[in-house]
């Protein structure tokens, strides 16, 4: 068995290796031809595309580099023009903006043409990009694992979608700038579907130690899919989620 195994891995190895030098003489040879410019251009265009049907490394690196405070232009030289724009109702200076890729979604909010903020949803199971100042991944801990520490707000739906949301202030060290993490289902597929039930009708009808309660409940099953990190309160972070509905037409 372990002979076999170390044959796959050398196999893989070899496959990788030869590749990587079939992809190195295209890249030459393309680059013989057309102006440098152009021929460079278009071959670091081929050489990401291939190398993201393999890793997340090109979006990672690609999401590494947005933040508060960019401009429209740089973004979209980073990750293309929007497909969807939406006005925000809570405030009309806001706007978002939706980029759509295979492997997340990318929502923008902008005030003229400053990024304010931006949330990452990730549509794959295992892409998992780094939560803006934690040390943890989407997909891979509980929000409880991910801070201990109670959030400012919580915002749960389970009418047009299912999500479970949580905000705080990061204060100095992240610029006083507003970062949530949460869990975004537009199948209404979760398994702890009855909790954020209990907790959506806790909030309206209950009292704030049954929200507490709840909260803290799905604090410790809640394994985030979707960050955010703004310049704007929760409330505006909440509103530039698209519905079921907008979600399924788009996407």
């Amino acid at each position: 068995m372990e002979q076999s195994l170390n044959t796959e891995v050398n196999s893989e190895s070899d496959f990788r290796a030869r590749f990587r030098n079939f992809l190195l003489t295209i890249i030459a040879l393309m680059l013989g031809f057309g102006q440098w410019n152009d021929s460079k251009d278009l071959a670091v265009s081929i050489y990401e595309a291939i190398i993201s049907n393999f890793t997340h490394n090109v979006e990672y690196k690609t999401l590494s580099q947005i933040d508060v405070g960019i401009t429209k232009d740089y973004l979209e030289m980073l990750v293309g023009k929007p497909k969807v724009i939406k006005s925000s109702t809570l405030s009309p200076e806001h706007s978002f903006e939706y980029i759509f890729n295979d492997k997340y979604l990318l929502t923008a909010i902008y005030k003229g043409q400053r990024l304010e903020g931006f949330s990452v949803m990730a549509t794959v199971d295992d892409f998992s990009p780094e939560i803006p100042f934690t040390a943890n991944q989407l997909n891979s801990a509980t929000l409880f694992a991910i801070s201990s520490s109670s959030p400012d707000s919580i915002a749960a739906d389970t009418v047009n979608l299912s999500y479970f949301m949580e905000t705080s202030n990061l204060g100095y060290s992240g610029m006083f700038l507003n970062r949530a993490i949460g869990q975004i289902n537009y199948d209404n597929s979760v398994s702890y579907a009855e909790r954020l039930y209990d907790l959506q009708q806790s909030i309206i009808l209950g009292t704030d130690d049954e929200v507490a309660s709840l909260s803290e409940e799905l604090r410790h099953l809640v394994k985030p899919n979707f960050y955010a990190l703004a310049a704007v309160d929760g409330e505006i972070i909440n509103e530039s989620l698209l519905t079921k509905y907008e979600y399924q037409r788009f996407y």
